[in-house]
Parts: C-alpha cells; structure tokens; sequence
C-alpha cells in the first residue's frame, strides 16, 4: 500500500505543473496552488536537451512540445565577431532521429504544461498560497490565505528561487547566493541561417547566445559582470545593453544595433540557490528553483526540476512510507543536481574574461577541449535518473 494518495503542490510553475501532471499520471490526487492571479510564463525560452526530453516523452507530451519549438544538433562557440571557435553536435542519447536539442518559447511550454495538467485532472488554485501549515505523524494540514484548508500526505514546494516555504523550513538559506552576474534576455525576429546555438565569447568580460526558438523566433541572451548586484532601471535597458554589447561585432552585433524596445528586455541577476541535503523537513519537500537554481550556462534549470518531479511521482506510487520515499528521492537527486550547478558556475566563472592575453589563450584552450567536455556532460545527461 503506497503512503501517498494526495499532494499539494505549492507553485505553479514548470516543476509544479510538471509534478502534478506526473502524480496525477500514476493515480494521485494533486492540488497546485499559485500567488499570482494568472498562470502565465516569466522568461523568454528554454533550452530543452535530450534530457529535457527524455521526461516529456514519459508524459507523452515530447511530440506536442516538438511541433512548438525549433530542433538543433550543433553547437558553436564563436569570438565576438561570430567567427567559429570550435563547433560540435549534441549526441542524439534520446533517439537517433530525433536532434539532441528543442528550444521553445517559455510561454509555449507553459501552456503545454498547464493544458495537460488540467486534463489530467489537476486541481489548480489561483491568486492563493499556504498561510500555515501544520506537519503532523501521517499528514500535513495546511491553512491558505484565502482561509479554506486541507489535508495531505505530502507537499511539494516548487515555489521558486525566492521560495516562501523554503523561508520557512530552512530560514538559514532563505536568501538566494548572487554570484555577480546578470543575465539579459529578448526575444527577437530569427536571423537567416540560425540553424545551431550560438555562444559569443566578448572581448569586455561579457558572454552572448543566439538561440532559435521557432521557425520565425529566437533570442538573446548576455551574460554580464554586475559587482554588487544593483538595481537597474526597465526604462534604460536598451542603453544599458547596448553599453554591455559595445565590442561585439558580427550577428550579435546587428543584433545590438537593432535594440529599441526595454519593455521587451528580461533583466535577472544570476543567483544560485545552494541547500544542502535534506531539501526536506517532516512532510514537506522542495525541488527545483526552490531547493537548487542554478546558473543558465547549461541550460538545466527547466530539466533538473523537470526530472526531480519524475522521480517523486514514480517514488509516490511505489514506496509504502514517506520517509522511504524522500530518502529515495535524495539519494537520486542531490548530486546529480550538484554536478549541474557546478558545472554551471565553472563556465561562468571562466567565461567572463576581461585580459585580451587570457582571452586569446582561453579561446585556444576552448578549441581543444570544449567538444570534448560537451560529449562527457551530454553521456552524464544520459544516465537513468
């Protein structure tokens, strides 16, 4: 006999709804209960590997979220004037005929995701979030601001990198680790023969990507050195960026030049959520952003939450104890995540070169061994999680 028959999900976002598609695939009643009004997607796009993939073909939804996206296999790095570095395919471990990599637009995936939800027979609460909670021997019985209440066998916390409840199991790392870092992001109209992710290695301590998102769509996104993450304003974005962009040449530089619109920049410090093992207390557990953001270098935040809730439904239909059960699920998760947000900071950290020596000698060292480490972090992907 399984321990849990009912969730609550507190999120409603990729891993929340991701969550409560999976338990509600294998016979559990989940609930997800949302602050904001409206179920909409922040961001721009996403980066779906082949692991990515892997999750979405087990809730058979990899067909529908390939229609709405642009599939890629290569990968370039180039210099600031979009002159190749090095260039390599992503290994096809999913299936051979189908490209390693889809990206989509946020708000595309997001639909996907709530729509298969509430077919699946996910109840979605709005514009509502946990008051208190009360974490008792063999349930959980929560209070929400709108002051109905509930009880379940397990809650979830997929309420992000600024998680409220992980606020309140964990007070201690309540606050995400700046890692002094910006990330820019927009999306704009796909330049002809964007058929690969582009990464653009900048001469001023700065790292750009061109990322198709569609047939007509892609975006861009920079990486910046912001020391003491200050707050800068919407309404200069575009001046700001354009600043951040001024050595690049080639197609990020059109790009550049083509800014006007700050309304259509998505500005976000790069922050890292960093809990140690356990990411739970009593019956309470948190996954994704909420346990383990992690810089976007690898494009595995989406994915780790993606395959955290995988595992937890598939540990909810199978262990007969919660204790069991999130034991389990740590022992599969935390290093795996870990190696990510390593590996995420890494290239951060080695990146952002300001030297025109280092530089040259990075870019060589890159040439070498990039596809290397590619194929090494693609086989790790692989693996069963």
């Amino acid at each position: 006999m399984v321990a849990v028959n009912k969730v609550l999900i507190v999120g409603g976002g990729i891993g929340g709804l991701r969550a409560g598609l999976a338990l509600a695939q294998r016979g559990i009643e989940a609930e997800i209960v949302e602050a904001r009004a409206e179920l909409s997607a922040l961001g721009v796009g996403i980066i779906q590997n082949a692991n990515a993939l892997r999750v979405l073909r087990g809730l058979g939804l990899l067909e529908e979220t390939l229609a709405a996206g642009a599939q890629i296999d290569e990968r370039r790095f180039c210099d600031e004037n979009g002159n190749a570095v090095v260039a390599a395919n992503a290994l096809r471990t999913l299936d051979p005929n189908i490209p390693a990599i889809n990206n989509i637009p946020r708000p595309e995936f997001h639909r996907i995701l709530s729509t298969a939800a509430r077919k699946a027979g996910v109840a979605i609460h709005m514009g509502d979030t946990v008051a208190d909670l009360t974490d008792t021997f063999g349930h959980v019985d929560v209070t929400f601001e709108s002051g109905r209440s509930g009880r379940y066998d397990l809650v979830v916390g997929a309420d992000g990198i600024r998680s409220a409840l992980r606020q309140r199991l964990f007070p201690e790392h309540s606050v995400p680790v700046f890692t002094g870092y910006g990330f820019w992001r927009i999306t704009l109209p796909r330049i002809a023969g964007l058929n690969f992710i582009g990464v653009y290695q900048g001469v001023n301590g700065t790292k750009a990507g061109l990322v198709p998102l569609s047939r007509d769509t892609m975006y861009l996104f920079l990486v910046t050195n912001e020391p003491g993450n200050p707050q800068l304003p919407r309404d200069s974005f575009v001046e700001l960026m354009r600043e951040r962009m001024r050595g690049y040449g080639g197609p990020v530089g059109d790009v550049r030049d083509g800014l006007n619109d700050p309304g259509e920049i998505v500005y976000s410090p790069a922050e890292q959520v960093e809990l140690p093992s356990p990411w739970y207390k009593g019956r309470v557990l948190l996954i994704g952003d909420a346990s383990h953001a992690i810089l976007p270098h690898m494009a595995q935040g989406a994915a780790m939450a993606q395959e955290d809730a995988a595992v937890l439904a598939e540990l909810a239909a199978s262990e007969s104890s919660v204790p069991a059960l999130l034991e389990k699920f740590m022992s599969r998760r935390y290093e795996r995540c870990v190696f990510i947000q390593r590996v995420s900071r890494g290239m951060a950290d080695q990146q952002q070169k300001h030297d025109p020596v280092e530089l040259k000698a990075h870019l060589q060292h890159l040439a070498k061994t990039l596809p290397g480490s590619w194929e090494s972090v693609d086989r790790r992907l692989a693996e069963a999680i």
